[in-house]
């Protein structure tokens, strides 16, 4: 927390005029389709909040107070230019983080102050709880995008090389997100690459196909549960970051460690193929089932060159797999010794 004593203090009168002139200073100089108010970098943003603890109420209302500020500037802005300018807000995946950290978007949504909604930062990608806030953005017709980033989208060391996901693990993020009520996917992070064929062939599937469920449909996706490996280097985000739920695991010699993972789209039966993949810090021999049933994995030596650690993986029976949270409990024989669960993956075709 020491590295953001020198963030903005919106207690302060003073800081909350400067934001709101330095809005409209670009508003009215600049002809700009919306202005943009992100929460989440860097989402620190009170005294009580660098020391680890919730805002207040007062502090909450300050922000709302801002925020209507805000729009009123772009209304008045709005009617001298004969221009729209929309009023746009990045808030974290929750109420109750946001509310945490100062934000109450719920209340922005009631109040008609914003225009469309982004949701997180994309460090949780695949598992973000987005229902709430996207049930509540559509009640009042305000759209809301969750974001997917290439941050969360990296297979981070030790449990991976650093390489991102392929475009079947970006096509399941988005998938999981519009089950949840999303209008879009906010894409952050993810630009194109001079002298990377590769990498660019991705961002150009992701771009086209990622903004609707329809360009989803019937393609390739993999659904993963997070792993939390770079939450490490994230530390200002932690407290608004919901990361308890992902990976690494612990497994102990005759305990069950068990992960939880959405899937929101099923093959019927008979069409396509399943694959589950569980990844471990260390070589053991588990037994693992999926929704309460058995699966026989083997271990694959391409996956452990590939990316790297210990894999094993096996196909599912389509009946074994659920419509949304699929439960993966892996155990070890009472003479195995402790590993770590560092990966849980359902590849389906």
């Amino acid at each position: 927390r020491d590295r953001w004593w020198a963030g903005v203090n919106f207690n302060r009168e003073d800081v909350r005029r400067r934001t709101v002139e330095l809005i409209e200073e670009v508003a009215r100089n600049y002809a700009v389709d919306g202005i943009d108010l992100d929460w989440l970098r860097h989402p620190i943003h009170f005294p009580e909040t660098l020391r680890g603890e919730p805002a207040a109420q007062k502090s909450i209302d300050l922000i709302t107070g801002l925020v209507r500020d805000v729009r009123a500037t772009l209304a008045r802005v709005e009617q001298e230019r004969k221009r729209t300018i929309l009023l746009a807000t990045r808030v974290p995946l929750t109420i109750a983080q946001g509310r945490y950290m100062g934000v109450d978007v719920e209340a922005w949504v009631d109040e008609g102050l914003v225009d469309f909604v982004t949701l997180g930062g994309g460090y949780v990608p695949f598992s973000m709880p987005t229902a709430e806030i996207a049930a509540i953005c559509r009640k009042h017709d305000v759209p809301a995008y969750p974001c997917v980033s290439a941050s969360g989208m990296t297979r981070r060391a030790p449990f991976g090389k650093g390489q991102l996901y392929g475009i079947e693990g970006w096509r399941a993020t988005a998938a999981n997100a519009f089950a949840q009520g999303a209008d879009g996917i906010s894409l952050f992070n993810l630009f194109p690459s001079p002298g990377s064929d590769a990498h660019n062939r991705l961002v150009r599937q992701a771009f086209s196909e990622l903004g609707d469920p329809a360009t989803l449909e019937g393609k390739d996706k993999l659904f993963v549960l997070d792993n939390e490996a770079h939450m490490a280097t994230h530390g200002y985000v932690n407290h608004i970051v919901p990361h308890g739920h992902c990976l690494p695991k612990a497994v102990e010699p005759d305990k069950l460690a068990v992960a939880m993972v959405r899937v929101s789209d099923v093959p019927p039966a008979g069409e396509g193929t399943i694959d589950l993949r569980v990844q471990l810090e260390h070589e053991a021999a588990v037994e693992v089932e999926l929704n309460g049933r058995r699966i026989d994995l083997e271990r694959s030596r391409e996956m452990e060159e590939r990316i790297g650690m210990i894999w094993f993986t096996g196909p599912v029976p389509h009946e074994a797999l659920d419509k949304g949270e699929n439960r993966v409990a892996v155990r070890l024989p009472d003479t195995a010794g402790a590993t770590r669960v560092t990966g849980c993956e359902v590849l389906v075709r």
